[in-house]
Parts: structure tokens; C-alpha cells; sequence
């Protein structure tokens, strides 16, 4: 599958998780109890420039309940598009 392709969805469950769950060196070497997706996991807040939103991350990494670590996954046309647009206004400035 080409990387232009790989939708939010891929990107979390063949991208993703694989490396959340594998082994050493292959991945982190988690346990399944210790990932938790969108579907379990309740609305968070979080700053966003001046103002603040509610969202739901795609993964929380949690240890005896507490999450550690929040994952959002983004598809890599996603992200270079915000980053020419980024260049673009720092040119114009």
C-alpha cells in the first residue's frame, strides 16, 4: 500500500498498534490491557491555540489505569499539507 493511501484507520491498526504490541526491538512489547482505542476511551481536553476542545485520542498507553501516553494518528498527506501550509505563511510573513 502506497504511504499517500494509508487512511487515519490504517495508520492506527497496521502502523500503529503492530508497534505498540511487538516485541522488543520490534516494537514497545505492551499488552493489549495496557492500550486503550477510541471506542474505550472517554472525551479529553486540550488546548488547541487560545481555545480549548474536546476529542477523543485514537490510543491512550495506560499502567494500572493511568494513562502515560496519548496517541493521535495522522495520515502522512495530512501532515505534510499542514506543513506547506505552515511554510507558506512563514514566507508571506
Amino acid at each position: 500500500m502506497d504511504i499517500e493511501q494509508f487512511t487515519e484507520g490504517d495508520v492506527e491498526m497496521k502502523r500503529i498498534y503492530p508497534l505498540l504490541t511487538k516485541n522488543i526491538p520490534e516494537g514497545l512489547g505492551l499488552k493489549e490491557y495496557n492500550i486503550q482505542s477510541k471506542a474505550s476511551l472517554k472525551k479529553i481536553l486540550i488546548d488547541k491555540g487560545t481555545s480549548q476542545k474536546l476529542y477523543y485520542p485514537d490510543f491512550a498507553i495506560t499502567i494500572s489505569g493511568v494513562p502515560l501516553i496519548i496517541i493521535e494518528a495522522k495520515n502522512q498527506m495530512k501532515i505534510w499539507m499542514k506543513l506547506i501550509d505552515k511554510l507558506a505563511y512563514m514566507r508571506q510573513n
